[in-house]
């Protein structure tokens, strides 16, 4: 969004399609673009998401990774924290394809191996377990060094990949 060095083109994404497809139009549509932490701090992912899109070739992808869990911070702006079902979502009603095999809870596991028994995502449980040996560890911990802190029901870190395709 600003010129510096190694910076071909200034764009912001949530202006409107023409606006930033006026930018590019000397180079014409990409195959690949990454969209990597930056959704959950714009006011308007969608409307970034619409631009990434309209800059794609048809069979073109965008990577997305977006924090689910994470700490809040206020540099840049934290805006939202973008769930699975979002994605879902916003590919069927822009009739786009979300590549499951690349749906996943990054480093823990595919978005569609974590549900209950209702088929509702789940968080990662901390440690990769799914048992509830994290939450007896977080216990014995809180009771060997005298703290009284909760137990750790999910990560505190936790990113969502995906894959859409145009």
């Amino acid at each position: 969004m600003v010129s510096g060095i190694g910076v071909d083109f200034i764009a912001n994404f949530e202006d409107s399609p023409e606006k930033v497809r006026s930018v590019f139009t000397s180079i014409g549509k990409f195959s690949t673009i990454l969209v990597l932490n930056v959704l959950e701090h714009t006011f308007n992912p969608i409307q970034v998401l619409d631009n990434v899109i309209e800059l794609l070739e048809t069979g073109g992808i965008c990577v997305a990774v977006t924090p689910v869990l994470w700490p809040l911070h206020n540099y840049p702006d934290d805006c939202w924290r973008i769930n699975p079902n979002f994605y879902e979502e916003y590919c069927r009603r822009k009739n786009l394809n979300l590549l499951t095999n690349y749906f996943e809870y990054i480093r823990f596991a595919k978005v569609k191996d974590l549900t209950d028994s209702e088929n509702n995502y789940q968080y990662p449980q901390p440690w990769h377990f799914k048992t509830r040996y994290s939450t007896l560890v977080s216990k014995f911990i809180h009771k060997l060094f005298n703290t009284h802190g909760r137990s750790m029901f999910f990560p505190s870190h936790v990113t969502v990949g995906c894959v859409i395709q145009k």
